[in-house]
């Protein structure tokens, strides 16, 4: 399955569970993130680069770093304020 499959599944897991989004949890997205980045670079270091584009050695390399940051946090920040305002208030339905 490609990229966009899985997005298309974890879409719909989102809309029909109730998993919470809590700030701690944002570390369960960081701490794979960073020792994946850490891999990238000792591979592309030690021998040739996974992906092109990412060689360490461009400043598009680091702006796919930064840029990969920035969506993994806004996406969970945007899963938070979805689980806050709306699910929030399903589940509190759906208990009583």
């Amino acid at each position: 399955m490609h990229h966009g499959g899985v997005m298309v599944c974890l879409l719909i897991e989102l809309l029909v569970n109730n998993i919470a989004f809590k700030w701690r949890h944002l570390n369960l997205i960081a701490i794979p993130y960073e020792i994946y980045l850490l891999s990238n670079l000792l591979v592309t270091v030690i021998d040739k680069p996974i992906y092109s584009v990412m060689n360490w050695r461009s400043g598009l390399s680091y702006a796919f770093l930064i840029g990969g940051i920035g969506i993994s946090i806004l996406t969970f920040f945007l899963g938070k304020v979805f689980y806050d305002k709306v699910k929030v208030k399903r589940i509190g339905l759906m208990s009583s």
